[in-house]
């Protein structure tokens, strides 16, 4: 390798450099409004309006917004990939092992020859622990919260039976009956002799 081989390699390794790193900002940007909207529909199901969200479609929103973020999380994966990719290439060249072949940065993130298709890079981002290690445990609040939502909210409409009823036995009050002073609810039937 020439030595203006190699500076054309090292700036081509600083680029990359950069766009691995604008990359890795935009998944963190990803992930933080998705709790952002997360913690909206959360609010939203615990209001204490008229305008309650239903369990069920906070919990149909939720999950459609994780696999929302996750897909996109998946395509800004894809172009961060190729340009690792093509960073261990260059490394590689710089000790010696293979030729270099650059710069391609263009080729390299437009999907040109040599470089392998988004979906095959997508399917190798899937079984990343790192883009799981983040959904996998939102989905699990996004459900917990939604359990103890539906519980609360049953055992609160079972709070609600409990007192009309007792406001109900209250409303009828007992007053003296005809037969021998016995105390009959208003609006009982009077017994019969």
């Amino acid at each position: 390798m020439t030595d203006a081989e190699r500076l054309v390699a090292i700036e081509e390794f600083k680029q990359l450099q950069t766009i691995i790193g604008r990359h890795e900002g935009q998944e963190y940007q990803v992930r933080g409004w998705l709790l952002v909207l997360l913690g909206g529909l959360v609010a939203a199901l615990f209001s204490g309006d008229n305008s309650r969200l239903f369990v069920w479609a906070f919990l149909a929103v939720g999950c459609v917004l994780i696999l929302a973020f996750f897909f996109m999380e998946l395509m800004i994966r894809v172009p961060k990939r190729e340009s690792i990719d093509r960073v261990a290439s260059i490394e590689r060249a710089l000790r010696g092992e293979i030729a270099y072949d650059g710069p391609l940065i263009c080729e390299t993130l437009s999907g040109g020859p040599g470089t392998n298709p988004w979906r095959s890079i997508a399917r190798a981002e899937v079984k990343v622990l790192g883009v799981w290690s983040f959904y996998i445990p939102v989905l699990a609040i996004v459900l917990i919260i939604a359990t103890s939502a539906h519980v609360s909210r049953l055992s609160g409409s079972a709070q609600v039976e409990n007192k009309q009823k007792s406001i109900s036995q209250e409303a009828s009050p007992v007053v003296p009956g005809p037969a021998n002073g016995a105390l009959v609810p208003q609006g009982a039937p009077a017994p019969r002799k």
